[in-house]
């Protein structure tokens, strides 16, 4: 459901000098009662806002419950008023004197959130976007989703890097991440379903990898019967040189990935520790969002963990 915050209010023409003027910040704050009241009765993360113009603006819901700071009258068409990390923009018509919503920016949630929803992007953006989550994370210390979002970009930025890691790493979710999760915990331990969806945050990328792994397993050898195909043409068309040639790579291929599927097999059991340590972590029945709660029996009824 879009919220209108298109919808205006005359402003006299004394500018509130006159007897019976209502002053424009007293309009300004009628103004955006209404969609806040909506916003704050919002589902989900976001609230869509609608401006005068017909663009759409994801405004968070927890956010909307914040107090209007202070509203700046630039000047007989300009406002701004500041509500928690949002910045509210307000023109007025001159010739009908008619204040309307022009733009609610918050931009380093708008930036972040855009690099996060941006499924081709590269390392160097992911940390251009945990740039602007660390600052929105400053700003808005509050907002659970700000936290979950640097989270996940963390994870798509290991997912994204993963190719250069080696040994332990691989069957971990990096520094930052750990970091950033065991911060979310603690900061959540009130706050079951901000604390669930962190950890569901991570066990969704250690699923996912491990499905990888799975896969990878499933095409070992894909190869072995072009080799071995080739080595018999190259002998039956006399060049045993050749042959030997192919023999030889197919012997070092089988060896190779004997250790390889050991290496994997290894990091597919200490992956599945780690999903099942923090599911161990989650009780449903403090879960209060229906949507959380059946994620998380789901998970624990499908995933076959050591009893």
């Amino acid at each position: 459901m879009k919220i209108d915050v298109g919808g205006a209010f005359v402003v006299c023409a004394c500018l509130g000098l006159l007897a019976g003027c209502t002053p424009p910040r007293e309009l300004i704050q009628k103004m955006m009662a209404a969609p806040l009241e909506e916003c704050k009765n919002g589902e989900g993360d976001f609230a869509p806002m609608e401006m005068v113009d017909g663009t759409i603006e994801q405004v968070l819901v927890s956010a909307c419950a914040k107090p209007i700071e202070q509203i700046d009258i630039e000047d007989k068409i300009k406002a701004t008023a500041k509500m928690g990390p949002y910045t509210w923009r307000f023109n007025t018509d001159p010739s009908s004197g008619v204040w309307k919503v022009t733009g609610i920016e918050w931009r380093e949630l708008t930036e972040g959130k855009k690099i996060l929803e941006d499924e081709d992007a590269d390392a160097n953006t992911y940390k251009k976007g945990l740039e602007d989550f660390a600052k929105a994370q400053e700003q808005y210390p509050e907002g659970t989703w700000v936290r979950l979002a640097r989270l996940e970009m963390m994870l798509k930025l290991q997912k994204k890097t993963r190719n250069k890691l080696e040994g332990e790493a691989l069957a971990g979710i990096g520094a930052d991440a750990e970091k950033q999760l065991a911060e979310t915990i603690e900061w959540a331990k009130e706050k079951p379903v901000a604390s669930a969806r962190a950890r569901l945050l991570v066990i969704d990328y250690i699923n996912e990898y491990r499905n990888f792994l799975d896969m990878a397993l499933e095409t070992q050898g894909a190869g072995d019967e072009h080799l071995e195909n080739s080595a018999k043409l190259a002998e039956k068309e006399g060049r045993p040189e050749e042959a030997a040639k192919y023999r030889k790579e197919l012997e070092d291929v089988i060896a190779r990935r004997e250790k390889e599927t050991v290496e994997i097999k290894d990091r597919q059991t200490k992956l599945l520790a780690r999903v099942c340590s923090e599911l161990s972590a989650l009780a449903p029945e403090r879960i209060d969002r229906a949507d959380i709660k059946d994620q998380v029996v789901a998970l624990k009824k499908g995933t076959k963990c050591a009893p």
